[in-house]
């Protein structure tokens, strides 16, 4: 076969092709190198929103648990108080039981000694003082025996403890204390 073209059209044909070809392997290259570029950015991007996510996760567990934490120990708190009142809390109502004592003690006695024991859900008045007859001892107690707020009186006691001023007799006195309902 016979080549009519000349030389020169075909060197510049061929030049053109590898120009073309140089070229279009440029543009590829390029094209790949953004897409990888690309590819990097939406990675980093990606990585960084997930990072950014998990902190926030992490700062709300960790503050959820800084709660729970205040809770319990507001819980332990008010569990505490709960328990102190409970100890505290006595089956008595000792306001009524001295309002009782009070009102029920005759105008001619004179408490010297007054005590109130609660041990182990059980209470008792002990009563010491003076008159200057035995009628206010027995009065005394029949009134503390009739109360609602005691459940016996027993007089443990009276001595004659006469003077120059006159007659006196010192006493000493129990009453058990009904517990309140």
């Amino acid at each position: 076969m016979v080549n009519l073209l000349p030389q020169q059209l075909k060197n510049a044909r061929k030049v053109r092709s590898i120009a073309y070809s140089v070229i279009l392997v440029y543009v590829v290259i390029i094209i790949g190198l953004g897409l990888g570029a690309a590819a990097m950015a939406t990675f980093n991007l990606t990585g960084q929103l997930t990072i950014n996510d998990k902190t926030n996760r992490i700062n709300a567990l960790r503050s959820e648990a800084e709660r729970k934490r205040e809770l319990a120990a507001k819980a332990a708190f008010v569990e505490d108080r709960l328990q102190a009142e409970a100890q505290l809390k006595s089956p008595f109502d000792w306001d009524a039981i001295l309002e009782a004592m009070a009102s029920n003690t005759p105008v001619d006695v004179r408490l010297t000694v007054v005590n109130l024991n609660d041990s182990q859900g059980q209470a008792k008045l002990v009563l010491a003082g003076e008159t200057s007859n035995r009628r206010s001892v027995i009065l005394l107690r029949d009134k503390l025996e009739s109360d609602n707020n005691f459940v016996s009186a027993v007089i443990t006691n009276i001595s004659d403890n006469s003077s120059e001023g006159g007659k006196k007799f010192n006493f000493n006195l129990e009453a058990n204390v009904k517990p309140t309902s």
